[in-house]
Parts: structure tokens; C-alpha cells; sequence
């Protein structure tokens, strides 16, 4: 097993291998650029899917959304489906939210929640 290590010959960078390098973080450092810029247009966004389609709503703006199965209202910077016609209507149930998600599985329904939070504030607290 050892004679295997032997036998194998290393040989030296050359100009291509230091291309590569070069190529793989001027694109990572792109792709991180990218990221940093799309992610300020994130913030106080509603985004509510349906069955493929997509709606952007701003979360500033209060207003009622009907998507058909259900009626969506944005209110003081906060979302809730206050109408669903699905069995168990669990995304009624789940109220007010500032950030996160509420979905409905069986109407195939996501109301996505982009808000600027303020992190100083403590979440929770282990002791």
C-alpha cells in the first residue's frame, strides 16, 4: 500500500492551475456580491404563491388580497389569511405574522413574509 504513495508523482502549478484559482474566486466573490444586492429587495415584501403563480405586495401598504380560495390582508406591517375554503383551515388559525411563511397544503397556497426585524430585540433566552 505504501509503494502505491511511491509511485505517484506530483508535478508543479503551472500557469493554467493558477487560472483556475483565479477564475473560481472572482466568480464566488461575484455570486456573493449578487446575493448581498438581492437581498435588500427582500425586505417589507409580501410574496404569495398559488398553483405557479406569483404576486409581490409590499407590506407597508395595508390592503385585502383575494387569491380566489382564500382572502389575505396586510395590516400594520403584519399578514394573515383571514378567509380559506380548505378542511382544517389551519392557516386561518396560525394569525398574524411579521416573518416566516403560512401555508395551506391543500390549496397549494404560500403567503412568504419579508419584513426588516429588529435584532436587538431578545428572542428567547437559555439560562
Amino acid at each position: 500500500m505504501f509503494k502505491l504513495w511511491t509511485k505517484i508523482k506530483y508535478r508543479r502549478w503551472n500557469l493554467s492551475d493558477y487560472l483556475l484559482i483565479i477564475f473560481i474566486l472572482i466568480f464566488s466573490l461575484f455570486l456573493f456580491i449578487i446575493g448581498v444586492v438581492n437581498e435588500k429587495d427582500y425586505e417589507n415584501l409580501v410574496i404569495i404563491r398559488k398553483s405557479g403563480s406569483i404576486k409581490k405586495y409590499n407590506l407597508d401598504v395595508n390592503k385585502e388580497i383575494n387569491i380566489g380560495s382564500h382572502l389575505v390582508q396586510i395590516k400594520n406591517g403584519k399578514v394573515r389569511v383571514v378567509n380559506a375554503k380548505c378542511p382544517l383551515k389551519l392557516c386561518e388559525k396560525q394569525g398574524w405574522i411579521k416573518d416566516g411563511q403560512i401555508i395551506c397544503v391543500p390549496k397549494k397556497v404560500v403567503v412568504s413574509v419579508y419584513s426588516k426585524i429588529d435584532v436587538k430585540k431578545i428572542d428567547v433566552m437559555v439560562k
